[in-house]
């Protein structure tokens, strides 16, 4: 076009119209017209580290900073050699933790027959969250020779998180009003004294919004500065329930604590409002750029080599490849550590959930066992009756009850049991007493019938003196004419 401008200067007619002035115009700006149309794209991978924590007030306990780190890829489109935009694919890791040392809290509940107020207490609780979020940003960004600065917003998308909870004691009652009593066991209503009992599950999160900032230093293609990301909204999406400790049956002692996140105590929220936060060191390392980045003014080296005339001076290409040389060796080498740690990292996880594992396997088959034999002992103590007077040996209906009894005892070899018998009111008292003790004995020998060994075995009479219920009428002296097992481990 210049080319066609000039070859008709000598016409005439055509530089009458055209003053010296506009011609110099028109000169400047075909010049400035490609320059301007070369906008610069670059890509650059980073790595950045530090605090990286939920956070949140709590009405008790403490929160305790926590660390963590981010890695992404970036893209940039430069407008001009000081000004462009950036985005990109960040993943982010946030860690939090919070310590109660002790909590007292009530909420009623129900256990599947009647109302009750559920208490319990906690001594020495702990939780750890941990957030992965996948942030999408979008800032304005300003280079201009050794020095950057970005500022704008990110878009956090959760792509995964969850938490850890333990707590070294529970100790759980249930208040009967209508009763006015209070049960601090059995066990098997979940009532009682538990220890070392732990959870785990999500984290329910919504979508962040992060106001964002960084600045820093060039050399060449390695960008170092330090960032912050702040969260401007309330990302706790979780349904807030009464209480740490959640009362369900039919298993109620196989508790599984919730987290402080989702649970409230009296009247308030364990948790207030959960924001993330983010600050640190960021290193980032640029992979691809167009031409046009290369050689303008923007990436000079913080030394101002050649920034005063803008003009490259001798041996600056030689300065340049050897600098960009060392530079990608230091990269690297960062890189092969970065890769140690995450390995090492990742190592270290995967030992602490194999043995957090083997713990929730252990505490549950504990759990079970205890279970099985609060139940059993409940089924040894309970009477053995109906039987027809003046009769001490066991009626077929009885024996299917003694089988259930022999049982329980063959299961727990080192169990010792002693049988009572008991008579109605009917007869004299040394007659009832001989019947009770034949009763008794005869008991005994149908166990040991049934293979439970005679030495475990203890009998006595009691005859009609502890009867369950009033010798009222005929189906009241069944009752009370029965056999008994106690033992020296469990009082029934």
């Amino acid at each position: 076009m210049k080319r066609t401008i000039l070859s008709r200067r000598n016409n005439t007619l055509l530089i009458a119209g055209f003053s010296l002035r506009t011609l110099t115009v028109i000169a400047a700006l075909l010049v400035a017209l490609p320059v301007a149309a070369q906008r610069r794209h670059q890509f650059s991978v980073h790595a950045g580290g530090g605090l990286s924590t939920l956070d949140y007030t709590t009405p008790a306990g403490t929160t305790q900073l926590g660390f963590g780190g981010a890695l992404g890829v970036d893209y940039a489109w430069f407008f001009n050699n000081n000004w462009g935009v950036t985005t990109g694919l960040e993943a982010a890791l946030f860690n939090g933790k919070y310590d109660l040392p002790a909590l007292n809290d009530a909420y009623p509940s129900h256990d599947g027959e009647e109302s009750f107020t559920f208490n319990y207490a906690l001594t020495r609780y702990r939780e750890t969250q941990q957030a992965i979020l996948l942030n999408i940003p979008l800032m304005l960004r300003f280079e201009r020779g050794w020095f950057y600065a970005a500022v704008g917003a990110k878009a956090g998308i959760r792509l995964g998180a969850a938490y850890k909870n333990k707590t070294d004691e529970l100790a759980a009652s249930g208040y009967y009003a209508q009763q006015n009593l209070t049960l601090h066991d059995p066990a098997f209503m979940g009532f009682g004294t538990f220890n070392n009992l732990h959870n785990e599950g999500d984290v329910a999160l919504k979508t962040t919004l992060f106001a964002s900032a960084e600045a820093g230093i060039k050399w060449g293609r390695l960008y170092t500065g330090l960032y912050l990301d702040y969260g401007l909204n309330d990302v706790n999406r979780a349904t807030r329930t009464p209480g740490l400790v959640p009362y369900e049956l039919p298993e109620p002692a196989a508790y599984k604590l919730r987290s402080v996140l989702a649970a409230t105590a009296g009247d308030h929220h364990m948790a207030g409002k959960l924001r993330l936060l983010a600050a640190g060191l960021k290193i980032a390392f640029v992979i691809g750029r167009s031409k046009a980045a290369v050689g303008s003014g923007s990436m000079q080296s913080p030394a101002g080599v050649g920034a005063s005339s803008g003009r490259p001076q001798p041996g600056d290409t030689e300065k340049m490849a050897s600098g960009s040389s060392s530079v990608e060796a230091e990269v690297q080498r960062q890189a092969k550590e970065v890769r140690q740690a995450e390995a090492q990292r990742q190592a270290e996880e995967a030992r602490t959930v194999a043995e957090a594992k083997r713990e929730a396997e252990a505490t549950q088959q504990a759990a079970e066992a205890q279970r099985q034999y609060d139940l059993d002992m409940q089924r040894l103590g309970t009477p053995v009756d109906g039987y027809p007077i003046d009769i001490a040996n066991p009626t077929p209906s009885i024996q299917s009850k003694l089988d259930a009894v022999a049982e329980i005892l063959l299961r727990y070899p080192d169990l010792h049991v002693q049988i009572a018998g008991h008579t109605c009111n009917l007869g004299a008292d040394a007659v009832n007493l001989q019947v009770g003790q034949r009763r008794a004995d005869a008991a005994k020998a149908y166990l040991v019938e049934k293979g439970v060994a005679a030495h475990r075995i203890t009998t006595v009479s009691k005859g009609e003196t502890e009867p369950v219920v009033p010798n009222t009428s005929e189906k009241n002296r069944r009752k009370n004419r029965r056999v008994r097992m106690r033992t020296k481990s469990f009082e029934l």
